[in-house]
């Protein structure tokens, strides 16, 4: 391959198959090209666990770039963790409530949207939002229920419940008092999951 200087001085060679200059660290033109819109976007690459620059995870903030942001891509990644199969209803409660984190897909479902999905989550959403925030009510002696009481009656309420969807589009399902509230997406991906469990206030 010819060689010449790049930008910064860094070395290239002309790649015949694509007509193109590459800089010589390992990754192609294309990729250096997206990492130098990451770090001037102020964003943090995306590694793998052997350190090298995690290109799916930052073609996909690149390609979507006017629309959501690497950033928000890691969030979802870490906010959904791994996922765990064959659990559903019941069993899918009580698995995450074991391992304290992940998610599960179509642990749930309902004719109005199909499947539903149940995520760990954090203190903003999913099983933990709701057990922290519940036992914090109750504690303060604001609520009458637990948090692990609250999310062990999911299943009931989502099968016996009455349906519905809020006017900011998400969706809940009343049942003896007690509302499972069920988000339509998370960022830019269309997924229906558990934000949260509550006490309905009159």
């Amino acid at each position: 391959m010819a060689e010449k200087t790049g930008a910064g001085g860094k070395p290239q060679e002309f790649n015949k198959r694509n007509g193109r200059y590459e800089e010589r660290d390992g990754y192609s033109a294309e990729v250096n090209e997206r990492i130098r819109w990451a770090k001037d976007s102020g964003l943090e690459l995306p590694l793998n666990s052997d350190g090298s620059v995690d290109d799916f995870t930052l073609h996909k903030a690149y390609e979507s770039r006017n629309s959501i942001s690497l950033r928000q891509i890691k969030d979802q990644e870490d906010f959904f963790g791994e996922e765990f199969k064959g659990y559903i209803g019941k069993d899918a409660i009580d698995k995450l409530l074991q391992e304290k984190r992940g998610h599960i897909k179509g642990a749930f479902e309902r004719p109005e949207i199909g499947g539903i999905d149940i995520v760990w989550g954090n203190k903003k959403g999913g099983l933990l939002h709701a057990i922290l925030k519940r036992d914090r009510l109750f504690e303060s002696g604001k609520g009458t229920i637990r948090g692990l009481e609250m999310v062990k009656k999911i299943p009931e309420i989502i099968e016996k419940g009455k349906f519905e969807q809020d006017g900011d589009g998400r969706f809940n399902i009343d049942y003896d008092g007690y509302r499972v509230g069920i988000m339509p997406t998370y960022f830019d991906k269309k997924i229906k999951w558990i934000v949260t469990a509550m006490e309905i206030w009159k």
